[in-house]
């Protein structure tokens, strides 16, 4: 089974204000994923923007995706501070399916194929309709003349799409379609998450529902993923490390561990760049 990753580094220069950079715990958990995806799954992409592809080539770290760089740009008119990920929807627009859709901070430990067998549309897990994370899509600020589409069922639980396979054309490129849509029509928002978040995570579940398609879920809840036997996922917990370098250390060494243990080949091209070196085991 096919599957990419994607960069678009206008958010994290918007932020810093300065070059593309990953931080550690970003770059060896990449370099974990792409390890495992490929052993376990299939072949992978990275579909990234100019600075990231030049990022990649300097550590020369394009040679881990045995499906190679593939250029990525986003529409003008996209606030890259408020839709972050904006990137990934975009690269989902180039891909052939079938293929699977995998963030830069997951690892998939195990072959996902079985699960996926007969399945159009799956996500890693549901969420809640949680209005601090999902308000009514009435309170958001929208250019004139924007409608939500009278289909949608404003019912349907939210799709987190860290990991999102897709097998139907003609639902990723309505999905797309839409997502971009909205971000392209909604005005400026108090909340930075709530925007991306109903764009990526909201309209994909609706956009299959009226179509007549079923969204899998790996996991029900979040709180399934917990065990980290089959994924994980550091989200929120990049939080921690920006904040405490003595955890984040700690996180990087067991990567490395684990890739010298069990991908030895990639923990080589790791252990060889200047940012992973005080971590070599």
């Amino acid at each position: 089974m096919n599957g990419f990753y994607s960069l678009w580094t206008a958010p994290s220069a918007a932020e810093a204000g300065k070059g593309f950079a990953m931080a550690d715990h970003d770059l060896v958990c990449l370099l974990l994923s792409v390890a495992c995806w490929e052993r376990y799954n299939g072949k992978s992409r990275l579909y990234a923007d100019e600075a990231a592809t030049k990022y990649f080539l300097e550590r020369d770290l394009d040679r881990i995706f045995s499906r190679g760089l593939e250029a990525l740009s986003v529409p003008k008119g996209i606030d890259p501070k408020v839709f972050w990920a904006a990137g990934k929807l975009c690269a989902l627009s180039m891909e052939d399916l079938p293929s699977a859709m995998i963030d830069t901070d997951l690892i998939v430990w195990q072959g996902i194929g079985k699960q996926l067998k007969g399945t159009s549309l799956a996500v890693i897990h549901r969420e809640e309709l949680n209005p601090e994370i999902y308000p009514d899509p009435g309170l958001f600020r929208m250019a004139k003349g924007y409608h939500f589409p009278k289909s949608w069922d404003f019912n349907i639980r939210p799709a987190n799409t860290a990991l999102l396979f897709m097998r139907d054309e003609v639902l990723r490129d309505a999905y797309v379609s839409e997502s971009l849509r909205f971000m392209q029509n909604c005005e400026e928002h108090e909340d930075m998450l709530c925007p991306m978040v109903f764009a990526e995570q909201r309209i994909l579940p609706m956009v299959a529902g009226s179509l007549g398609i079923n969204t899998f879920a790996f996991c029900e809840r979040i709180e399934h993923l917990r065990e980290q036997k089959m994924f994980t996922h550091l989200w929120g917990h990049k939080n921690v490390f920006k904040y405490n370098r003595d955890e984040q250390k700690a996180f990087v060494r067991r990567c490395m561990l684990r890739m010298r243990r069990d991908f030895p080949e990639m923990y080589e091209r790791a252990a060889a760049l200047a940012e992973l070196r005080e971590y070599t085991c």
